[in-house]
């Protein structure tokens, strides 16, 4: 096969890529839902504490405080290379609160919501995630490889360890 037909078959295969990825829509929505042992103002005071998010939050390398917007907090968050700029949109400790994020880059956007609720084992703690994608490549690798859900799965997994050991260390104290 000469070398052009395999630039020709290339160049087709990222055309059909790219269409295929315009088909599929811009935004997406996930949402987990986790029971921790824990009250309502002990999940609000973890999410709130901007400094201590690189404590338990993998790959997270260090947050830098923003002015605040609106009366409300915005941070930076590092994570190797990469910066997220996290503004909270809605605050109702110690049930709800609401962020919203954007990288200045534009290619992946949205919105946290964090929803908070008493129940009989501590808390029950519903994260949903609004986003959207606009470059079609981008949204393709996200439908098919990489999963719109694997961010918010990291996150619930790391605060599901972070509580475990406050719980551990809580029980070793009281012993």
């Amino acid at each position: 096969m000469t070398r052009r037909r395999l630039l020709f078959r290339a160049l087709l295969g990222l055309a059909g890529l790219y269409c295929l990825g315009l088909l599929l829509p811009v935004g997406y929505s996930v949402q987990r839902t986790v029971s921790v042992s824990r009250p309502p103002h002990v999940i609000w005071q973890m999410l709130m504490d901007v400094d201590g998010l690189p404590t338990w939050r993998r790959g997270l390398t260090r947050t830098e405080r923003l002015p605040d917007q609106h009366g409300l907090p915005a941070w930076r968050e590092y994570r190797g290379g990469d910066s997220l700029t996290v503004m909270v949109t809605e605050a109702q400790p110690p049930s709800r609160l609401v962020t919203a994020t954007s990288s200045g880059r534009k290619p992946v956007e949205g919105s946290w919501v964090y929803d908070i609720a008493t129940s009989p084992e501590g808390s029950t703690l519903t994260i949903t995630e609004h986003g959207e994608t606009d470059r079609p490549v981008l949204r393709l690798l996200a439908w098919t490889v990489l999963g719109h859900g694997r961010g918010i799965d990291r996150y619930v997994k790391d605060l599901a360890a972070r509580l475990a050991v406050e719980k551990d260390r809580e029980t070793a104290l009281r012993d």
